[in-house]
């Protein structure tokens, strides 16, 4: 019965002192929180800062020269191709107003034709270099001119139109 009561003793002490150790075996802690973190999402943005305007008063075997447009990258993500496609009016007019080159940039992307002839035309033109924020680029219609032989189109207008569709550079 003794050795009971020792044994008894021995596991009770025991106890309170593995409670008591396990107290001073406390350590220090600390936390933080990173809350300051965000996503924004970048802009895709063009804008045609200079147009061919109106070109008035042409007559047969008139050379109109070269017209530019010019398109810049104004929101803050590389352009890497740009889809162009062309409306025209169809009339006596735009089947005698001829271009040597539609060029975009450094390419050629159409060899000599009329300003009917662009309707419905869709264009790629994809830049050796993305066109990067703040960078311009033109579309340059070579060349133009009135045929010579030509009777028809007297006091008629025609238009052009470009939609112009840029993707981001992967």
């Amino acid at each position: 019965m003794v050795n009971k009561k020792i044994i008894l003793s021995v596991l009770i002490i025991g106890c309170i002192a593995t409670v008591a150790g396990a107290g001073t075996w406390a350590y220090y802690s600390t936390s933080a929180t990173s809350s300051n973190n965000s996503f924004t999402a970048g802009k895709m943005d063009i804008n045609v800062t200079e147009e061919i305007g109106n070109v008035a008063g042409i007559k047969p075997g008139d050379e109109i020269g070269d017209k530019e447009i010019v398109i810049k990258n104004e929101g803050n993500i590389d352009i890497g191709s740009v889809k162009l496609t062309f409306t025209s009016t169809d009339n006596d007019l735009s089947q005698n107003i001829e271009f040597k080159k539609v060029t975009v940039g450094n390419k050629d992307l159409k060899n000599k034709g009329v300003l009917s002839g662009l309707n419905n035309e869709t264009l790629k033109y994809k830049p050796d270099n993305s066109i990067i924020p703040g960078d311009s680029f033109t579309i340059i219609l070579k060349g133009l001119e009135m045929k010579k032989e030509v009777t028809e189109g007297q006091g008629q207008t025609s238009t052009l139109s470009i939609k112009l569709e840029a993707e981001q550079a992967h």
